[in-house]
């Protein structure tokens, strides 16, 4: 009776032990889980705002390179990188950017075919391409990103930069006329060699309208072709080249 009576006080003991042991594990790793969550937790909101700051800076650019390109107005292109960058937020709050975050020049392929973008101070000239700044440091306009959980990288803030290229290149035409018999086919307007001439002209004078300043080439044919004149911006030069 009294055997027994000590077996069992015994198996208390032993799972009275077991339990104080486990409690005793959880109040060791619980800090230690708590830990590798929270910094989770902060990677994975580091890597959120990388992708929100790309995306804008990105928007931003493109945006900025398409005014540049319909109107080559420095000015109209820098606000309208602004105006896009604001309407896209980091962490919840627009991009803000500063006229010195946005820089113009242009962009030229190198031997290996990748585009090298240089700056320029001169922005009444002839650019093709714009560089955005997206800037979420401390110094910034828009101010450093506060952490989801401050104390595990000891400090409370992220400081994330990303930078976009986006360049246009301008349009390069070449014109190939018929020189043939047919074209002295008469028409109200004398023949269609002359209608041709007529808008080629017009043409050529469209395009002296525009902010760009696109390479334009001529080649006629006939019983066989003919480079006229090669690509050249001097629309003079090939007009003379048709009469």
């Amino acid at each position: 009776m009294f055997t027994n009576t000590h077996v069992v006080r015994k198996q208390d003991l032993a799972a009275s032990s077991r339990r104080g042991a486990m409690i005793m594990l959880v109040v060791l790793c619980l800090p230690i889980v708590l830990i590798f969550s929270a910094f989770a937790v902060n990677v994975a909101w580091m890597q959120l705002t990388r992708t929100e700051l790309r995306t804008a800076t990105d928007a931003s650019a493109r945006a900025a390179s398409r005014m540049l390109s319909r109107t080559q107005d420095a000015d109209a292109a820098r606000a309208k990188a602004i105006q896009v960058a604001a309407q896209n937020t980091i962490a919840g709050t627009p991009l803000v950017l500063n006229n010195a975050d946005v820089l113009f020049g242009n962009s030229v392929p190198d031997t290996n075919g990748q585009w090298l973008f240089t700056s320029t101070t001169d922005e009444t000239g002839i650019l093709n391409g714009v560089r955005v700044i997206g800037d979420r440091s401390a110094g910034s306009a828009s101010g450093s990103i506060p952490l989801l959980f401050s104390g595990v990288f000891g400090t409370g803030t992220f400081e994330p930069k990303k930078t976009a290229v986006c360049s246009h290149m301008d349009r390069d035409i070449m014109l190939v006329l018929d020189r043939s018999g047919s074209m002295g086919t008469p028409t109200p307007g004398g023949n269609r060699w002359i209608d041709l001439k007529k808008a080629m002209k017009a043409f050529l004078d469209a395009l002296e309208t525009t902010p760009q300043d696109e390479l334009v080439g001529v080649a006629t044919y006939s019983t066989s072709s003919i480079l006229d004149e090669q690509m050249t911006t001097d629309y003079n030069k090939l007009k003379t080249k048709v009469d």
